[in-house]
């Protein structure tokens, strides 16, 4: 009788663990999307493949913003305990990123990250005079926590702008390679992410950071050299002031929310 019994009991245990191993990506992306924090929802997915260990999305859109080919190597038990814990992959055409992330409904963190971006992809966040961008944006990110309230709790990493470009009025101008910090500060009240120019040996010897608030507020201060091509020349002048031998641009706004 005992050896009936435990003989059922292990086919029922092997019986479990074969559903859990073929069980197809849909059954867990409930629970998935449960599991991440309000700041960054709504989520829509589609085109879902593999299994519950390692789902593959053809489409997933964060707040408005879409990505292609997303993937995810995960330990779906993990979502039993309120988390998500899982290797996250995404090769769209104008961003491939690698990256740990570790989530829940409190935070959303993101660490040992590499990433590849087409500049224009950051096109429908510009504001007058500018147009838009071009080039390639690559990097690490070794740590960015988001908090529920969208709040910016922490963020490292650096990266490089290759061969910038900026487009502006009927104009375009050429910034070389621009090298960058990603920062945060300590504010508690409203946690800022800066990116800050380390290095550019283009023509324009660009300096300077630029701010993003929580609440979407953005502070960009620059400055670039005054030997300029006159053609250029004319142009900055029409939003730059000369001080102490630099032109420098100050601008401050709001990015649209979704």
């Amino acid at each position: 009788m005992k050896k009936i019994i435990l003989g059922s009991l292990l086919g029922m245990v092997v019986l479990l663990v074969f559903i859990a191993v073929l069980a197809p990506a849909k059954t867990i992306v409930p629970m998935l999307t449960k599991q991440l924090p309000a700041s960054i929802k709504p989520i829509h997915i589609s085109g879902i493949e593999g299994s519950i260990w390692s789902p593959k999305f053809a489409s997933l859109a964060v707040k408005g913003y879409q990505l292609e080919r997303v993937s995810l190597a995960l330990n779906p038990f993990s979502l039993l305990s309120g988390s998500l814990n899982t290797q996250l992959q995404v090769q769209d055409p104008s961003l491939q990123l690698t990256a740990q992330l570790n989530a829940n409904q409190q935070s959303l963190l993101i660490t040992d990250s590499d990433f590849s971006l087409d500049a224009s992809r950051l096109d429908p966040l510009m504001r007058f005079p500018v147009k838009g961008l071009a080039g390639e944006i690559e990097g690490q990110i070794e740590v960015f926590q988001l908090a529920a309230n969208q709040l910016i709790e922490q963020a490292q990493g650096k990266g490089v702008w290759r061969d910038a470009m900026l487009y502006y009025l009927e104009q375009s101008l050429q910034l070389g390679d621009i090298r960058f910090e990603l920062s945060s500060d300590q504010d508690p009240q409203n946690p800022t992410l800066i990116l800050t120019i380390v290095d550019n040996q283009g023509m324009l010897d660009l300096k300077g950071d630029f701010k993003l608030s929580s609440q979407g507020a953005y502070k960009l201060d620059l400055s670039m050299s005054e030997e300029l091509p006159e053609q250029i020349k004319s142009g900055v002048q029409n939003f730059a002031k000369l001080v102490d031998g630099r032109y420098r641009i100050q601008w401050q706004g709001q990015l649209t929310r979704n």
